[in-house]
């Protein structure tokens, strides 16, 4: 019994000077960051994409840094090294990527490594450097249908009580999932669910009660042939009792276009052909619609959390030349406070058959204070 006791010891004593000695290694041979200035930060490169780095300075904290600021650059972490023109699915051969300790020199990431020779690697051909066990995990994960939604949440409300009494609530869902969810992947598909309504009353002594109600709430599937083209299927919804249209259905589905993609900005065209089914406030109008969508959407991230987004849509009936509808929108988003932000927004819907005593056009301007979710 003492002797397997005192083996117990040493067993632990060994593992516990193994354990002290891996992190005085860690704390001992932190990453090296030279500016072309002579300047030095110690700390730790996290990664990088093809104009700027990532480092976290023990001093500074998180910092971007362009790559062309940078001298030299020494990391013992294992990295992997993405090119420019490589299109990466998940499944592809990981062996095919540069991996190992970094070093940075004379504009060229060289990677080194015991399984392989090393690699000198020209900045001008990298796209993105990546923590080697992110990467590996990123590229065999797998994500269930709850997983991986990114949007944001908004709600408003203005309340008047006076001689006249007024009382309006706003609300919108945005939600995208994109799969995979790392910009450095080639995009697989992409979900939108968006829901948003305006709901008010207006009350006055010897008056009947004037009422607001607009409804609208979409759902599209995108799946991707390459990184720029697309075909989706799609539905939606709308209620709008200012124009007198109890209920429009949308089913239909066809082929999208990223004309264009950056990291801060995208511009999406699509068009589609689809079934609408219109009920308005007097049935007799009611009518089925064989038609098409043409749409066009934007989207530009600014500094701080600021951005705009801006959807253009017209809708032609090919049975009922006269049943055509448009629907334009632009809704700006400010940062308040971490998740918290301001929205203004815009929309203007237009039918070009409503029911009698209706206005063919409904605007509508709201605020309202959104959640982002993380």
């Amino acid at each position: 019994m003492h002797i397997r006791f005192r083996s117990f010891v040493a067993l632990a004593f060994s593992l516990s000077s193994a354990l002290s000695q891996s992190t005085q290694k860690d704390v001992a041979e932190p990453d090296v960051l030279v500016f072309k200035t002579g300047e030095r930060l110690i700390g730790r490169f996290v990664r990088s994409d093809a104009q700027t780095i990532i480092f976290r300075s023990n001093s500074l904290g998180e910092i971007k840094v362009s790559w062309a600021k940078v001298q030299n650059l020494e990391s013992q972490q294992e990295f992997a090294v993405i090119g420019k023109e490589t299109k990466l699915r998940k499944g592809t051969d990981l062996r095919r990527f540069a991996q190992g300790t970094l070093t940075v020199k004379d504009n060229s990431l060289i990677v080194s490594s015991p399984e392989q020779d090393d690699q000198r690697i020209g900045l001008q051909d990298t796209s993105h450097v990546l923590d080697r066990q992110e990467f590996e995990r990123v590229m065999f994960q797998r994500l269930g249908f709850f997983q991986a939604w990114k949007g944001t949440l908004t709600g408003g409300v203005s309340v008047v009580q006076a001689t006249q009494t007024s009382q309006t609530y706003t609300t919108a869902i945005g939600l995208v999932r994109s799969i995979p969810m790392e910009s450095w992947l080639e995009r697989r598909q992409r979900t939108l669910l968006n829901i948003n309504g305006v709901y008010g009353t207006l009350t006055q002594p010897n008056a009947p009660e004037l009422r607001t109600e607009i409804l609208h709430g979409d759902l599209e599937h995108d799946v991707y042939f390459t990184d720029r083209f697309f075909g989706f299927g799609q539905t939606s919804f709308d209620h709008n009792f200012s124009q007198g249209l109890s209920l429009a259905q949308n089913y239909g589905g066809g082929i999208g276009w990223t004309v264009l993609k950056r990291d801060k900005s995208e511009m999406d065209l699509r068009t589609s052909l689809g079934y609408l089914r219109q009920e308005f406030a007097d049935p007799t109008q009611d009518q089925n619609l064989i038609g098409s969508i043409f749409a066009q959407s934007f989207s530009r991230q600014f500094r701080r959390d600021t951005k705009l987004t801006q959807h253009l849509t017209a809708r032609p009936a090919w049975n009922n030349l006269n049943a055509y509808s448009a629907t334009a929108d632009l809704t700006l988003t400010l940062p308040v406070y971490r998740r918290l932000l301001f929205t203004v927004g815009i929309v203007n819907t237009f039918i070009n058959n409503p029911s009698p005593g209706f206005q063919k056009n409904s605007f509508q301007a709201t605020t309202g204070l959104t959640y982002a979710l993380p």
